[in-house]
């Protein structure tokens, strides 16, 4: 099973590289067929994360799934997933969301979509 940092790399995925590198206490809390998923503070500074945490006491955290696509190279000894595959997720993802936010049939218990 390949690490996922050279496999990113292998992708060319300097974005997603550079900002995961940024984060502080980036912890990996979980994989899958669709990508690995990451704990870290929910904003990227450290100033902003000082900041917050001082005013709360305790810093926000969020996860990140980092989630590789429509590659050759297998993931997880599985194939890479297509656009429509993760796509049909994204929705799921924010159709459950949005149950947080209604008057009707309300529930906090899904993992919010931040972005």
């Amino acid at each position: 099973m390949p690490s996922f940092s050279p496999f990113l790399l292998t992708l060319g995925v300097v974005f997603v590289v550079e900002v995961l590198s940024r984060r502080r206490h980036l912890i990996k809390i979980g994989e899958g067929s669709f990508g690995e998923v990451f704990r870290c503070p929910a904003h990227l500074s450290a100033a902003q994360d000082k900041q917050q945490s001082l005013a709360t006491g305790e810093e926000e955290l969020v996860a990140v799934k980092v989630v590789p696509v429509e590659g050759s190279v297998q993931f997880n000894g599985d194939s890479q997933k297509s656009y429509n595959e993760v796509l049909s997720e994204v929705i799921i993802t924010k159709e459950l969301t949005a149950l947080g936010y209604g008057l009707q049939n309300q529930t906090e218990g899904f993992v919010q979509l931040k972005k």
